[in-house]
């Protein structure tokens, strides 16, 4: 009885296994040379580390930039969708 205690487990995955169904194709969508290309090479750690930091503060201002240029954006779309006389007013208060 304390055998089956430790075997059970052991018998209940492989049945487990044996019902499961194989690994699956690879998908047919992807082209012959697609699938054989080689992985990407890595890049050295020498370049990651040496990275200008000043990259970075440029890339998150013009992430600012171009967020608040969005929102700005939006707004206006916001205004062009009122009715007209309200949205020529709008737009004339907003440029004094």
């Amino acid at each position: 009885m304390h055998r089956l205690r430790y075997v059970a487990p052991f018998l209940f995955a492989a049945l487990v296994a044996g019902c499961a169904p194989g690994f699956p194709e690879i998908e047919p969508r992807f082209e012959a040379s697609a699938r054989d290309t080689p992985w990407p090479d890595f890049l050295p750690t020498a370049m990651i580390l040496d990275a200008d930091p000043a990259d970075f503060e440029r890339a998150a201002a013009e992430i600012r930039a171009l967020n608040y240029r969005a929102q700005r954006l939006r707004q206006r779309a916001l205004l062009l969708q009122a009715p007209i006389e309200i949205a020529q007013d709008r737009l004339r208060t907003a440029r004094r």
